[in-house]
């Protein structure tokens, strides 16, 4: 048991400052929502979007 409690403090607790989500052209946006929405719900501060075909880039905050 002693591997498992090492894997537990290894576990993050608190979500990451930034997600970055590189889309592939298979993505679809309402997808591509979801997956920001579910960050912004667990705590994440920003997520940036990432479109290296437009080469635009997008930011979502939870204010």
């Amino acid at each position: 048991m002693k591997i498992l409690s090492e894997l537990r403090l290894r576990v993050a607790s608190t979500p990451p400052f930034r997600c970055i989500e590189i889309l592939s052209p298979e993505d679809r946006m309402t997808r591509v929502e979801v997956r920001i929405n579910d960050f912004l719900a667990m705590g994440v501060n920003t997520v940036w979007v990432l479109d290296p075909e437009t080469r635009q880039a997008y930011t979502a905050t939870a204010a």
